[in-house]
């Protein structure tokens, strides 16, 4: 069986790409938290993937529904992970999703080096969530203690046990994040607001290419507001940008796409504003939905811990079942 390396640039279309990306001439673009690729190999030996990155981040890799216990560490250049070794030629599905937000790197997944041949492409599961949000989306120092020094560092986060991941993974649904660190709808720690980033591709690697999805969403969760508290925003403006947000997404997707917003995982959001404007809009008959999660501030800088993420994604599946939400 002979040897082939495969540059992902040109085998895109046998890919199943998670969040949002660009097909480069290096590869394909993985930036934003659970970003990053599905497929399927009959193959033998080791499972090579060749990732460039700006930065130190960590990739979670699931061979044929398992997940890796290791995490994989890339750092600032090129760098080849062995994703797997198989003893015997089989078919076998692989998934890699980046740990870390945008912030921490910016990564091109290049190429894919092994003995065998790729399978057809990984089918879409039937629904799609986007999840829109925040440090606590991102999973910021879910792998810490408060009180860690650095804890803001790419070490001490893994977007993929992170809630909103964990939410589609108890769902069974696919998923894309758009989020960072930081970001606020009128005022936070990032530098530009989410109004700034959401409509763009990845405004960190371009701030012009506007993004144009290529598959809708049945349904959209918002976890932000956070920051704007801690900031404290004017709460006029943070309900007129909120609800120009709203306005945005189902103006990208549908006027009637389903939205959750998320209240509550650190400290309540400005969630009565939020819980307001919802009810103006129509609340659930508009197809606009809150969830009040329980706060949690034991992780990294005052940021929700592993656990809590977890009881928190229970609680999001649970709600979104109870609503009925994805049919």
């Amino acid at each position: 069986m002979s040897t082939h390396i495969y540059n992902l640039n040109d085998i895109a279309d046998q890919l199943k790409i998670y969040g949002r990306h660009k097909i480069l001439p290096t590869g394909v673009t993985c930036d934003f938290t659970a970003s990053g690729i599905e497929f399927c190999v009959y193959a033998e030996g080791t499972v090579t993937l060749t990732i460039l990155s700006t930065a130190q981040s960590f990739f979670t890799v699931w061979v044929d529904g398992i997940r890796a216990e290791t995490r994989f560490e890339v750092n600032e250049g090129q760098n080849e992970l062995v994703l797997a070794c198989f003893d015997t030629c089989d078919i076998h599905t692989i998934r890699v999703l980046k740990q870390n937000e945008p912030r921490h790197a910016l990564c091109v997944l290049a190429s894919l080096t092994f003995n065998g041949h790729l399978a057809p492409r990984p089918a879409n599961a039937k629904h799609l969530i986007e999840f829109i949000g925040d440090s606590i989306t991102c999973g910021y120092g879910n792998l810490c203690l408060k009180g860690t020094e650095n804890a803001g560092d790419a070490i001490h986060q893994d977007g993929t046990q992170a809630f909103a991941y964990l939410t589609a993974m108890e769902l069974g649904v696919d998923h894309s994040m758009v989020s960072h660190s930081g970001i606020g709808i009128t005022k936070g720690y990032a530098t530009f607001p989410m109004s700034t980033l959401y409509p763009k591709r990845y405004y960190l690697r371009d701030a012009n290419e506007l993004f144009l999805p290529d598959r809708i969403p049945n349904l959209a969760v918002i976890n932000l507001g956070t920051n704007d508290k801690s900031k404290g925003a004017e709460p006029a403006q943070f309900v007129r940008d909120a609800n120009a947000l709203i306005e945005t997404v189902r103006t990208l997707y549908s006027p009637a796409l389903p939205i959750i917003w998320v209240c509550n995982m650190l400290h309540n959001g400005y969630m009565e504003y939020i819980g307001t404007l919802l009810e103006q809009k129509g609340g659930e008959s508009a197809g606009l939905y809150l969830c009040k999660m329980e706060s949690d501030q034991t992780g990294g800088d005052s940021h929700p811990i592993l656990r809590a993420h977890y009881v928190a994604s229970k609680r999001l599946a649970e709600f979104i079942k109870s609503k009925k939400l994805l049919p």
